[in-house]
């Protein structure tokens, strides 16, 4: 349980093999020797279960919305062409059925911060932060 909290706390980031082992040893208490074969078992078995992905080099996304936000060229173009989904970084399709997140998520290139960005938008700062939140979440947005 250890392990999957620490993975649910980064999400959709990934987090390498020795990182998960300190935090979820960490937060169960235990030397983290002693935890990492226990630790590789129950990610074999949420693996095949297909509960965790295995990778060997992490995606390029983030868990959360950098100055300057940016998404993948290829989602927003899909996003600007009208598709109901669109490539997350994770490799996956991504519904984005909100307005909001929609026309952000095809001003996110890079070259905007928050404050140019609300103006694009004509959006408050809350609305602007909730909709980076949910775009972070389905894996669109550059680490």
């Amino acid at each position: 349980m250890a392990a999957l909290r620490a993975l649910a706390d980064c999400w959709p980031a990934a987090l390498p093999f020795g990182a998960l082992l300190d935090r979820s040893a960490s937060i169960a208490g235990v030397p983290a020797e002693q935890a990492a074969p226990r630790l590789r078992a129950i990610m074999l078995e949420a693996y095949v279960a297909r509960v965790v992905q295995l990778q060997s080099t992490p995606p390029p996304v983030s868990a959360a919305a950098g100055e300057q936000p940016r998404a993948s060229e290829l989602a927003r173009a899909q996003c600007a062409a009208g598709l109901p989904a669109v490539c997350s970084l994770l490799h996956v399709n991504a519904r984005v059925d909100d307005e909001l997140d929609r026309r952000l998520l095809t001003l996110l290139d890079g070259t905007r911060d928050r404050a140019a960005l609300q103006r694009a938008l004509s959006s408050t700062g809350e609305q602007l932060e909730q909709a980076l939140a949910r775009l972070a979440s389905l894996g669109l947005l550059h680490n």
